[in-house]
């Protein structure tokens, strides 16, 4: 067996009425590390992969937390010790200014001594199986405002995120999967290249699996260049 294994695809020159929004994907599996990398026809790159987010050179690093931006999660842990204390400080003086946020809002603070400028924020609601549709639009909604606040509001143009499992939020993973891949296609084609780089990391080998199923089969169907793109002020 090979130490590596890639896999190419790219996109022919079709009518225009057929025109896809992939002009090249690979994926590349080493004995310990899975990457998926998708360009679309927009320019932008959306990477799935193996990694720590903490550790990610971006605009942008995403933290799933709570509505008292409580740095208790498993990931918040991690940027707080490794990102210092003005993370956790900005993190109180919003909330003491500004109160508790509600589901789906996102906010913005410095990302410390971590390689990132900037740590987003995000109040991800828990799953209701009881009313699982309305979980998902939340869950949906949440990702909306992350990407439209960092790359409207913060004008930022790289964002990494960790690719969550069921975790606190009990959201199954398909449906994180589901609804990360429904998002971004969203934003791409409301708001265009805004975003350059996107990347989606995760230790665990099943969980990227799991992102790169959802992504590897669907965004090759998508078509980014018949949607009209507009950029608006956002709040």
């Amino acid at each position: 067996m090979n130490k590596h294994t890639t896999a190419r695809f790219s996109r022919n020159k079709e009518p225009e009425n057929n025109l896809k929004g992939v002009v090249s994907c690979r994926q590349i599996g080493l004995s310990h590390r899975m990457y998926f990398e998708i360009l679309t026809s927009l320019d932008t790159k959306i990477s799935i992969y193996q990694g720590d987010v903490i550790k990610e050179c971006v605009d942008v690093i995403v933290n799933e937390t709570n509505d008292r931006l409580k740095l208790s999660g498993e990931l918040s842990w991690a940027l707080a010790q490794y990102g210092g204390h003005d993370i956790e400080a900005d993190c109180r003086r919003y909330v003491a200014t500004h109160g508790r946020l509600t589901a789906t809002q996102v906010v913005p603070t410095s990302a410390g001594q971590l390689p990132s400028k900037h740590i987003l924020h995000a109040v991800v609601p828990p799953w209701v199986s009881a009313d699982p549709r309305q979980s998902k639009m939340l869950l949906y909604k949440t990702y909306e405002n992350i990407f439209k606040c960092a790359a409207i509001k913060m004008r930022v143009t790289s964002i990494a995120l960790s690719l969550q499992t069921s975790g606190s939020t009990g959201i199954p993973k398909d449906v994180y999967a589901e609804t990360m891949f429904q998002a971004v296609v969203s934003f791409l084609k409301t708001y265009g290249p805004l975003l350059r780089d996107i990347r989606m990391v995760n230790p665990s080998h099943r969980t990227v699996s799991t992102f790169i199923d959802a992504f590897k089969t669907k965004m090759p169907l998508v078509n980014f260049v018949a949607e009209s793109r507009r950029v608006e002020k956002w709040h």
